[in-house]
């Protein structure tokens, strides 16, 4: 009886160590960038088990053609980074695979011509100097950035409405 007793305490201990040894781990390698694998982009989403493979499909669905995708986790999200159509994107899925939100960077080539027009229409003498498009809770923002020779100025632009969110004159 003392010998099976022994033997509990001992598994229960080994256990113990075991456990401990999992959560010892260091937890800020799940928060550095990683490439995705090319084998992941033929559906073997078993070969990448830090990210959820919902998230994962999710991902493949809506950007079939994209390669050289690095996968963050944030905050118990999955974060993508790539680059699309010769922008910067990142997106965020939550673990069932839903979009949170995306943020694409560009220049004014990239910006839709009606939100281009809705701003030179305002700010004519000014030169686009970089774009971010910000997909969230089915709202689509851009954010523009401009510059004149004496100020630059940032607007947002929501529903075709364009708002200024910052004015700075440039010191001489």
């Amino acid at each position: 009886m003392k010998k099976s007793n022994s033997l509990l305490i001992i598994f229960a201990l080994a256990s113990m160590l075991f456990a401990g040894s999992l959560a010892a781990q260091d937890i800020t390698s799940y928060n550095e960038e990683r490439p995705l694998p090319k084998y992941l982009l033929r559906s073997a989403f078993t070969y990448y088990p830090d990210v959820s493979a919902k998230a994962l499909l999710a991902f493949k669905k809506m950007f079939a053609n994209v390669n050289d995708v690095h996968w963050s986790i944030v905050e118990n999200k999955y974060m993508a980074g790539f680059i699309n159509e010769g922008r910067k994107t990142r997106i965020l899925f939550d673990e069932k695979g839903k979009m949170v939100y995306s943020i694409s960077e560009g220049t004014e080539k990239s910006l839709p011509a009606d939100i281009r027009k809705s701003v030179k229409s305002i700010y004519y003498d000014y030169i686009i100097t970089a774009i971010v498009e910000v997909h969230s809770l089915n709202i689509t923002a851009w954010i523009v950035n401009l510059e004149d020779e004496t100020s630059l100025v940032t607007v947002k632009v929501v529903d075709g409405e364009v708002i200024e969110t910052g004015n700075y004159h440039k010191s001489k």
